[in-house]
């Protein structure tokens, strides 16, 4: 089983909910920015891992795909 977190990256031409969260943080008009932070993956870097593990994961294993950790005031 595949589990990306949460996926970002080019494209997000909506923007999705989230992609419009970050664009009002870079922006500064966002009211209040949470404490913490999320795990994250490019979105050409999950679809990556998604056939590697097609091709060559085993059976009844899971794979969490993320490649940054990134707090929400970074």
């Amino acid at each position: 089983t595949v589990k990306p977190v949460l996926i970002t990256g080019p494209g997000d031409v909506g923007p999705t909910t989230f992609g419009q969260f970050l664009v009002t943080i870079l922006n500064g008009t966002a009211p209040a920015v949470p404490f913490g932070g999320l795990s994250m993956v490019d979105a050409r870097d999950a679809a990556d891992g998604m056939i590697r593990a097609a091709e060559r994961g085993k059976n009844g294993e899971h794979y969490i795909l993320s490649n940054r950790y990134a707090t929400t005031t970074e």
